[in-house]
């Protein structure tokens, strides 16, 4: 372009959480998405020989000021959709010349039928590299807000949600203030640097997004221009996946602070739950398999005060979430694409937090639920439509329960009870008892929160659960008649402060997600059974608050 973690505003969005966590491999760190940027000078470019070098977004340069239109910016648009690269526009700016609602007005008319809620295409970017005056406008930074607000409105008018992404160097960028950290940031800093592990401030520059925080960096100018990945300017995305920049419906415009859930269907669908942190009702996205582009709608209008938990069994896809009134509230449909059937209250009381829940394969459910009071509740199903059963497994408890079927077909569910220990419960199979004595202790004590239990493909059982001094204490047991041992697998950066998420790879090596007190997301993991940790791994900036599992 450049001719003559904690993530930014875009990343701050727990659907690149449920990405993560759906895409990560055992031991490995997520390769980021690749881009490029174009315009005139690269001259016809086959869309579909750039796709399969590995790029999977690109910018198309739609104008100059108001004196320019690309003539290759149509072609690049569409060819790049058809081969799958999902494209965007931008606005080399010219505000020394222009006002930004006379730019904003010629770059709108050039590229409003292509930029659509279609899955291809990415949030509109402001390329600012002329620094010699700001027409119209009080600052550089006034200027480059009001052309984002101007674009942003523009396109909510034709049902199209976005977040405007700004272009500027490391250096440039000390000419902007803090005020355009609300719109994306996509930082130049083309030292060649590894696209997956350096990032744009790696040599430095002034941050109006925050300390470390980026969106897109443009890492590689290369010696002239062409039509081949050769010839182009490289970029690549800070996360694992670019939904982030994509343009969406303004009817999916959500608000997902209310702890994501995400599920994969038999099919390979996949699927994310959340609910609005400022009237509780619930929406769910979805696709068709890796790759494709997402829908999203909202449920009918019931205020939830809690995570929606899925659960797939028998063809049918269950829901279940903690109502604004206290009621456990259930919603199902019958397979992937199906219509759902509706919120529905399986239990009225005053419960609180987030519900576990989890199907035998004779479609058996089980959800347990924390009360106000203390105690779990064991709520029950013996069968698709048949009636909801209830017992209490006892109280004392001042965590949220997590529920697990072992490969015994045991279920055990694990909380932290009032005095800092972490207690479980089980079963010895469908329709037998729950075990006599109440909630067992496991280990010394000193937790908190949540745990996240795993279980490995050889039967054994791995928890999580964060240590009242912000490590995490790790509980494990090789079979369900063994004891349990445990350790402590320590902190990193500021210390944990969220529950742990984790996961049991096919070859039995487990790996745990956790954010630390500044919202960095750690990552750690072994390599199968009896096999040594590895230390903790910073994965992104600012990822979230909290996490599900």
């Amino acid at each position: 372009m450049k001719k003559t973690i904690r993530p930014s505003t875009l990343q701050r969005t727990a659907l690149a959480a449920a990405s993560l966590l759906l895409t990560m491999g055992a031991g490995s760190a997520w390769a980021r998405p690749l881009g490029v940027d174009v315009s005139n000078n690269n001259g016809s470019i086959n869309w579909t020989t750039i796709k399969n070098g590995g790029i999977s977004f690109a910018w198309a340069k739609a104008n100059e000021g108001t004196t320019f239109t690309d003539g290759f910016y149509s072609s690049n648009i569409s060819n790049g959709k058809a081969a799958g690269v999902v494209m965007g526009a931008y606005d080399f700016a010219r505000p020394a010349a222009n006002s930004p609602t006379a730019e904003a007005n010629y770059f709108w008319n050039i590229v409003k039928n292509t930029v659509a809620a279609d899955g291809k295409t990415l949030m509109p970017a402001l390329d600012f590299e002329d620094f010699s005056g700001h027409a119209g406008a009080s600052s550089f930074s006034d200027w480059a807000n009001q052309w984002c607000n101007s674009i942003k409105s523009k396109a909510a008018a034709n049902g199209v949600s976005i977040t405007p992404v700004i272009y500027t160097t490391t250096g440039e960028a000390c000419s902007f203030d803090g005020s355009v950290a609300q719109w994306g940031a996509w930082i130049a800093q083309p030292d060649n640097g590894n696209p997956q592990t350096g990032n744009a401030w790696e040599d430095g520059g002034c941050q109006p997004w925050g300390s470390g925080a980026w969106d897109v960096w443009q890492y590689h100018w290369p010696s002239s221009a062409g039509n081949t990945l050769a010839f182009m300017d490289r970029d690549v995305f800070n996360g694992s996946s670019i939904t982030p920049l994509i343009a969406t419906s303004t009817s999916e415009g959500f608000d997902v602070t209310l702890k994501p859930s995400s599920i994969v269907y038999p099919g390979g669908q996949e699927e994310v739950f959340a609910a609005n942190s400022t009237d509780g009702n619930t929406w769910h996205a979805w696709n068709s398999g890796p790759g494709t582009g997402w829908t999203a709608g909202y449920f009918d209008a019931w205020s939830m005060e809690s995570a929606v938990v899925p659960v797939f069994h028998s063809g049918f896809m269950e829901i279940f979430a903690v109502g604004s009134g206290g009621y456990v509230n259930h919603n199902y449909n019958s397979g992937a694409g199906t219509s759902w059937n509706g919120w529905s209250s399986i239990l009225a009381g005053s419960f609180t937090g987030n519900p576990g829940a989890v199907a035998r394969p004779s479609g058996y459910m089980k959800v347990e639920v924390h009360g106000s009071d203390g105690t779990i509740t064991d709520i029950y199903q013996n069968g698709a439509g048949q009636p909801w059963g209830y017992q209490s497994l006892g109280g004392g408890i001042a965590s949220d329960p997590t529920i697990i079927i072992n490969t015994n077909g045991y279920v055990q569910v694990f909380a932290t009870d009032t005095s800092g220990y972490l207690v479980n419960r089980w079963d010895t199979g469908q329709g037998t008892s729950w075990n006599s004595g109440g909630w067992t202790r496991i280990g010394s004590g000193s937790c908190s929160g949540r745990p996240c239990a795993v279980v490995r493909p050889d039967g054994g059982v791995e928890v999580f659960v964060r240590n009242t001094n912000k490590s995490i204490n790790h509980y494990y047991h090789g079979s369900f008649a063994a004891s349990w041992g445990s350790d402590n697998l320590g902190t990193a950066g500021s210390g944990f402060a969220s529950n742990a998420a984790g996961m049991a790879s096919a070859n039995g090596a487990v790996e745990i997600f956790v954010t630390d007190s500044n919202n960095n997301l750690y990552h750690k993991w072994n390599t199968g059974t009896g096999t040594a940790w590895g230390n903790w791994n910073l994965l992104v900036q600012g990822a979230t608050s909290d996490l599900r599992h």
